[in-house]
């Protein structure tokens, strides 16, 4: 666990990293921090939460939340990976650190490190390299931005308007529908077998606009 309050050796007891104040981990220590002590008094019928209405909203609320977590999972290995990356390029040892900083050994990958260090299991963290070799912007051979590979899926994510599952097969049928040079024909035939929110996925990111709906 990360913190960014309380003291060191409360932290170090509770097993608790020190974040740097004012940085994104920082920031995300807070949040969650915020969020927990929420979730303990909606446990406890302390959070205003006592109408059909009001339920509907905090169910609705907190899916969009998962949403928008699970982007921030893929942002975190998609930066990971390129912090790797960008070490072994420069040659620099100290790519394989713990979230407190300690040096690592060596892995064979960012997939086995963050089933060993993160606590992610291995084919999680495959899903999150994926997506985030497909819908994160990365940088060209000469330092250039690179807009994701599915842009129009990117933002859908990255506005929770698309779950992680939901993002992994769209890009998994964006992916053989480049390589095979699909059509509306077989648009129209897959979308027939996926849920509404699947087909609405993949057709805000198709490589061309299908037409007749």
């Amino acid at each position: 666990m990360v913190s960014s309050s309380g003291s060191p050796a409360a932290d170090a007891a509770a097993g608790r990293v020190r974040a740097p104040v004012g940085s994104e981990s920082g920031l995300v220590v807070e949040v969650t921090a915020a969020l927990q002590n929420f979730s303990r008094r909606a446990v406890s019928g302390q959070s205003g939460v006592v109408t059909a209405e009001a339920a509907a909203r905090f169910a609705a609320s907190v899916e969009e939340l998962s949403r928008t977590v699970e982007h921030l999972q893929v942002v975190a290995a998609g930066r990971l990976e390129q912090v790797r990356d960008e070490a072994e390029t420069s040659g620099t040892a100290d790519c394989w650190v713990t979230p407190e900083g300690k040096r690592q050994g060596e892995y064979r990958n960012t997939a086995d490190y963050l089933r060993d260090v993160v606590r992610v299991n291995r084919p999680e963290a495959a899903r999150r390299l994926k997506l985030a070799a497909g819908l994160l912007p990365a940088a060209g051979l000469a330092g250039q931005p690179v807009p994701p590979a599915h842009e129009q899926l990117a933002v859908a994510m990255a506005h929770g308007r698309v779950p992680a599952a939901a993002a992994v097969a769209a890009q998994t049928a964006l992916g053989k529908a480049k390589a095979t040079g699909a059509g509306p024909k077989h648009w129209r035939q897959w979308r027939n077998h996926w849920p509404g929110w699947l087909s609405s996925g993949i057709r805000s990111s198709w490589p061309w606009p299908p037409r007749g709906g």
